[in-house]
């Protein structure tokens, strides 16, 4: 299957899925040499395990936790199995060292504004982890840049409202348990340790090569950390090139936000993730003037010479100072 994604020779529609995902990925694991495999799971759940076998269980059907209720979300339950059971399915259950950690992936769908469905993995997680001598752990796996804040509220602080506000309350050390026991990380950060383990030459050729074929699949996904080889690659022809200063001093616009110049921008750039750019646009312009009226256009067509391929998926759009923007 992981080659058939590779290849395309699956639906778009099946590709995109979550559950697909965490497939093709958190359960490759359960192939993985027990060494190696603790070692991805304490740098992604950020837990400290050493040299210990790994369990991983996906998608494990549990009764939800009393007091809880279930999301009325449609995106929450959607891959959480038969609604009509009343069961809470996690995506995964990972046993390694000593540790129970729960994992909750998203990838298209959002997380509760209520965080209902976080507050009852966590619930379960920490129930199972005291019933069999484990330290409980909850990862939420995303893809976003910076920790999400759902509904405005951080993720420990909506989990831990989430348990004091079930038909009873949570018990306090469940309530307390939350800050040391729940983590995030992003899909990118996965990537990162996948591929650094995949790049080591003392693992076995069939191990590098699952590796290998999962980092592929978050490639497929645009799941990987921000490389400015090209940006950089771009910014030194731009530099050698005639391009005037009132070009190079125009505004930076990304993710609903201006930074006063490219040039300023440029360090803050190099620090951010590939997903985190989404619509970035560079929009550089000229002040008309009536001496150098019909100077802008002159100049955007040496813009649109160079090798703008080399910036992926940034847009580079110019515009001329008082109008409109694209």
């Amino acid at each position: 299957m992981l080659q058939a994604q590779i290849h395309h020779k699956v639906p778009r529609e099946f590709e995109g899925m979550e559950d697909v995902l965490t497939s093709s990925t958190i359960g490759l694991l359960s192939y993985l040499p027990g060494a190696l495999a603790a070692a991805v799971v304490a740098e992604l759940a950020q837990i400290p395990v050493a040299d210990v076998a790994v369990e991983v269980e996906l998608w494990p059907s549990h009764a939800t936790p009393p007091g809880f209720r279930r999301s009325a979300h449609p995106d929450d339950d959607s891959e959480e199995g038969d609604s009509a059971r009343g069961d809470t399915e996690p995506d995964a259950v990972i046993r390694c060292g000593g540790w129970l950690v729960v994992l909750e992936a998203k990838y298209h769908s959002p997380l509760d504004e209520e965080y209902n469905q976080l507050g009852r993995e966590f619930a379960i997680g920490f129930n199972e982890a005291r019933r069999n001598g484990l330290h409980p752990g909850l990862l939420v796996l995303t893809a976003h840049i910076l920790p999400p804040t759902p509904g405005g509220v951080s993720l420990v602080k909506g989990v831990q409202r989430a348990l004091e506000n079930t038909e009873g309350a949570a018990p306090v050390d469940m309530v307390a348990a939350v800050p040391g026991s729940l983590r995030w990380a992003n899909w990118q950060q996965f990537y990162g340790i996948l591929k650094r383990k995949a790049s080591d030459p003392g693992h076995e050729p069939h191990t590098r090569r699952l590796l290998e074929d999962a980092c592929k699949i978050l490639e497929l996904h645009g799941l990987v950390p921000y490389d400015s080889t090209g940006i950089e690659k771009a910014m030194l022809k731009w530099q050698s090139s005639v391009i005037p200063e009132e070009a190079w001093a125009s505004p930076l616009v990304y993710r609903s936000r201006t930074v006063v110049s490219f040039s300023a921008g440029w360090g803050e750039i190099l620090g951010l993730d590939a997903s985190s750019l989404g619509a970035l646009t560079w929009r550089p312009y000229l002040a008309a003037t009536p001496g150098n009226a019909r100077q802008p256009e002159r100049h955007y067509a040496q813009l649109e010479n160079f090798e703008l391929n080399s910036l992926q998926s940034i847009a580079w759009q110019p515009y001329q100072q008082g109008g409109n923007a694209p």
